[in-house]
């Protein structure tokens, strides 16, 4: 019988925490307790970008330490997980599939946290860059998941804001959402809406920086057409259970409450991101008042759901429960 290993994973806001409150140096002797008391400490590809976002100085170094402190396993990619659910576990609730990654990233993460002369080679401009629209997406979500009520502009945010309506519609249309409706307390179009755009973010704009995994799915499933809406169509109409089960819905809440909140900033998907990994582990651990008032007004994630301030952390290498 193997040995009960606790999970927790660390929202970037969490880390930041941590470097601000104990010196670096006390990062491995934190990690080699916390293994002898079984726990690991996890990452996730989320938490790698948003260090290599901060600014130069500062990303290098925040990677050097969190290379000292948590476990050599990064968690999957968002496209990851969910291509393996749909292929592993759908339309059941369960997770029989691995929830670590793949993709290179993973493969450089695990050397660094044994050899602290390997680090990541990136560009962060280029990272920036790749980023934007995800960015402009976040900052522009109450305007799209509301066309055609309100005025959106650019022009490409218009598309996007158009194809999620005629999904929505097409959702509402063939009786999809009629299970919502009965047991939601929410507003089901607003949330419907933000589902598509993670659906859409997901399989076709390129949310997840690594898109192998989403580009494998495409040509497993052989639909002969590149048309966006006949390819949200498929993955909505043959996966209809994502509207229930599996990662897709737990982006979908936390993108959801943000705006409830009336947050509009450019990093609500991203934050909305570490939702993911809520069912692959026993704790998230963040310092963001929004995740606190998600685990407030979510009781599904309020067992998961832990802000630092209610943690025992000391200078010398501990962290308790």
């Amino acid at each position: 019988m193997e040995n009960f290993v606790e999970r927790v994973y660390f929202e970037t806001s969490a880390f930041n925490y941590f470097l601000n409150k104990l010196h670096w140096e006390s990062f491995l002797g934190t990690r080699e307790l916390q293994t002898r008391l079984g726990r690991e400490l996890y990452i996730s590809p989320i938490t790698a970008w948003e260090l290599m976002l901060s600014r130069q100085v500062d990303s290098d170094f925040m990677l050097y330490a969190a290379q000292n402190l948590f476990s050599e396993n990064m968690l999957a990619t968002p496209g990851e997980l969910v291509t393996r659910y749909i292929r592993n576990a759908y339309p059941s609730n369960e997770i029989n599939y691995s929830y670590f990654t793949d993709q290179d990233i993973g493969k450089v993460w695990d050397k660094m946290t044994r050899d602290n002369s390997v680090t990541m080679i990136y560009d962060q401009d280029e990272l920036l860059e790749k980023t934007k629209f995800l960015r402009n997406i976040s900052s522009n979500l109450s305007a799209i998941v509301r066309f055609p009520d309100v005025h959106i502009g650019p022009d490409i945010l218009q598309h996007i804001a158009s194809v999620v309506h005629t999904v929505y519609e097409c959702l509402e249309r063939d009786g999809f959402l009629t299970r919502w409706k009965k047991k939601t307390k929410y507003d089901v179009k607003i949330l419907a809406k933000i589902y598509v755009i993670w659906i859409m973010g997901i399989f076709l704009l390129r949310f997840d920086l690594y898109n192998s995994p989403v580009e494998r799915f495409w040509e497993e499933e052989a639909l002969n057409t590149d048309d966006p809406v006949a390819r949200l169509m498929h993955v909505t109409e043959t996966y209809q259970e994502l509207l229930h089960v599996g990662p897709i819905i737990e982006m979908t809440m936390m993108s959801y409450h943000q705006l409830t909140l009336g947050r509009k900033n450019r990093g609500l998907l991203l934050d909305s991101m570490h939702c993911i990994y809520a069912p692959y582990v026993h704790t998230i651990l963040t310092a963001d008042e929004d995740f606190r008032q998600l685990a407030i007004q979510e009781t599904h994630y309020g067992r998961k759901m832990k802000h630092v301030e209610d943690i025992n952390l000391r200078e010398t290498p501990f962290l308790a429960g």
